[in-house]
């Protein structure tokens, strides 16, 4: 083959895209753009994961939502929270050590009803038990604070006082206990997302 042909062949070759380096700088392309996808989703990955970490650690999925629905009003599944672990609370103070004759098991506090049977229930759990006494003391509730809105009637100052003195007091026994705040203290012992703010609101 003449040196006129070989210079024709690869002038073509150049022109097809079909030429050594053409096809060298084509892949090497190719692994940089596909480099640059996996760097790319990947940063997306890890954006999208401090995100949700941050919105889960942030609790608005327990505040910001909706758990129940009583007479148009809503209840944040923080707000549910409160009134079911106070229902266990209240059971568990009322009866002590002879809860376990209605078959309730505390060693596992709340984290356990959903695994042990209830006595008190034809069919379900003792986290279905205490569910049920929650929704129904909070329709009570709401139908009480409905009367007393309805006929102006207010807490006295006795009585904010006595909420503002046992709310006050949560900061101290949170520390005694090693917790660094009294949400903290409450976030733990009734559920993620319980905030003085609830357990005020709750108790008014």
């Amino acid at each position: 083959m003449s040196a006129s042909t070989e210079k024709k062949n690869r002038q073509t070759a150049r022109a097809a895209g079909t030429d050594k380096k053409t096809i060298a700088a084509q892949e090497e392309a190719k692994k940089k753009a596909a480099s640059k996808r996996k760097w790319t989703l990947g940063t997306i990955f890890v954006v999208l994961l401090v995100a949700c970490i941050l919105v889960l650690n942030s609790g608005v999925l327990y505040t910001g939502t909706t758990a129940l629905t009583i007479g148009g009003q809503h209840y944040s599944p923080a707000e549910v929270n409160y009134r079911y672990a106070s229902e266990y609370l209240n059971f568990v103070n009322q009866y002590g050590s002879y809860a376990s004759l209605f078959g309730l098991d505390t060693s596992a506090g709340l984290t356990g009803l959903s695994k042990q049977e209830c006595g008190m229930m034809e069919d379900g759990t003792w986290k279905d038990y205490f569910l049920e006494q929650a929704t129904d003391a909070m329709i009570q509730i709401k139908a009480l604070t409905d009367y007393a809105a309805q006929n102006g009637i207010t807490l006295d100052a006795e009585e904010q006082a006595e909420i503002d003195e046992g709310l006050e007091g949560l900061e101290s026994t949170a520390k005694a206990y090693g917790y660094s705040s009294a949400n903290n203290l409450l976030a733990a012992n009734y559920g993620t997302g319980v905030t003085t703010k609830i357990a005020r609101q709750a108790q008014e």
